[in-house]
């Protein structure tokens, strides 16, 4: 297992390599696997799972997104092409014509992002938990968006622990915690990109996993996302919730290895 950090698109970014091919190794699509993490992720989030593939026959990458963990944050906001053409960027560097791609949450909606833009870049798909469905805005978050507007002005001033604590009441936790004006704007950006539109042209194999007791991209998202992509192999965890990575390693992992077959 090795930690580095790499210049790309202008960010410096850290990453984590499991298995990296010694001399002159094969590029295979089928021994090399990418993991994005959700939104507020980070590699230490993820570093039990992945380790556990150390004494697999299969390279493994992950980094910290932009404005996560050890990399650095964007100047200016972002959107989810942005995060996808960062993810191209890293591929190019690390001289990976073609992958296998696994997106979580937030890093779901990018790689469903990256898939559909670059398609032959992509063997196999592994999509849990992906945040692809933006639900319209309704009533009750209206209110809860013009609250928070209204508290910002009454907050001013007053510190960052206060404001947070004030998000938390209100349902705005990840955007409380959040003090950067940039990352701030960008998790509006990504919130408000509904990516179900791009999952009709997607060809390859694809694998959904989900929890069905996840709180933070619920089960009937999963039930719609089945529905546009019939062929795709899904796997649904009744006991399960968000995080897989911890709360299903093993079972993940044996999803992922037995593509290997």
């Amino acid at each position: 297992m090795e930690f580095n950090k790499i210049l790309i698109n202008g960010l410096l970014i850290r990453y984590l390599e499991i298995n990296p091919p010694s001399g002159g190794a094969s590029k295979d699509a089928t021994r090399s696997i990418i993991f994005l993490h959700g939104w507020g992720g980070s590699l230490e989030s993820w570093k039990d799972f992945l380790t556990s593939f150390e004494k697999e026959n299969i390279r493994v990458l992950a980094f910290d997104l932009p404005g996560f963990g050890q990399s650095q944050t964007p100047p200016a906001a972002w959107t989810v092409k942005d995060y996808s053409n960062l993810l191209g960027g890293f591929l190019d560097q690390l001289g990976l014509d073609k992958i296998w791609l696994f997106g979580h949450s937030f890093g779901g909606q990018i790689a469903v992002r990256f898939t559909h833009d670059h398609p032959k870049r992509v063997a196999k798909l592994f999509l849990s938990g992906p945040a692809i469905i933006r639900p319209k805005k309704s009533f009750y978050k209206i209110i809860i968006g013009a609250f928070a507007k209204v508290i910002r002005i009454l907050m001013f001033g007053k510190g960052a622990r206060l404001r947070r604590f004030v998000y938390r009441l209100i349902g705005g936790a990840d955007y409380g915690n959040l003090t950067d004006p940039a990352m701030r704007q960008t998790m509006k950006n990504v919130l408000a990109d509904d990516l179900t539109g791009l999952l009709l042209g997607l060809k390859l194999p694809i694998f959904i996993i989900w929890g069905k007791q996840d709180k933070y991209t619920p089960y009937k998202n999963f039930l719609q996302i089945k529905k546009i992509l019939p062929q795709a192999q899904t796997f649904v965890f009744e006991d399960a919730r968000h995080g897989l990575h911890w709360q299903k390693p093993l079972e993940l992992k044996k999803i992922i290895l037995d593509q290997l077959k």
